[in-house]
């Protein structure tokens, strides 16, 4: 995932965080961007990783790239290889994957929050920060945005990967949403990885 500017971008985000943080990733792959997340929070803070793990896209470009790495990886998931990077990392505590399409994971926080128990008070406005790295094609960027953007808290901060890249899809929804009114101000740029503050 990413540049290393990137990277330290993501571990920049997460480290202004406060201790008591949620977080959410959409879109986590082998969870290389998680584990950067999850390496500039502190305290009790926590991330949920919300991916299928199985490498499914609409955008035909990825769903090829995605066909291609699971051939040379012999698998059918990338799960086992994410919670493997977490644990040699330390940060087993520190994560959540949530095995899940971004809709349907949306919908599950929504409305049982974090712990997936009913009757629990749901995230919508209660998360401090997003990254978005999801599907790539302008409809699921653009489900996406609407799905996630309700969850991030006053003053939080929501992340998108892609923008100004060969994902057009994704740069397109973006500049949508903003010129919408749904972000107060931009947070800062790395590479292709825009930040907004809610």
């Amino acid at each position: 995932m990413g540049s290393f500017p990137e990277r330290g971008y993501l571990f920049q985000l997460a480290s202004d965080l406060p201790a008591s943080a949620t977080v959410i990733e959409v879109g986590s792959w082998m969870g290389a961007s998680t584990c950067f997340i999850a390496g500039g929070l502190k305290g009790a803070a926590k991330i949920y990783a919300v991916d299928n793990f199985q490498g499914l896209s609409t955008c035909g470009e990825d769903a090829a790239w995605y066909h291609r790495h699971f051939q040379s990886l012999g698998k059918a998931s990338t799960l086992e290889i994410f919670q493997r990077n977490f644990s040699e990392l330390g940060f087993a505590e520190r994560a959540e994957p949530v095995v899940s399409d971004s809709l349907a994971a949306a919908k599950t926080l929504g409305a049982a929050g974090a712990g997936g128990a009913q009757g629990t008070k749901g995230l919508v406005g209660e998360v401090d920060f997003i990254f978005i790295d999801g599907d790539h094609s302008y409809d699921a960027c653009k489900a996406d945005i609407a799905a996630w953007a309700p969850f991030v808290k006053r003053g939080g901060v929501i992340a998108f990967h892609d923008f100004g890249s060969r994902a057009d899809g994704v740069t397109r929804a973006i500049f949508e949403a903003t010129k919408a009114g749904r972000f107060a101000e931009i947070v800062g740029v790395a590479n292709t990885i825009i930040a907004f503050r809610m």
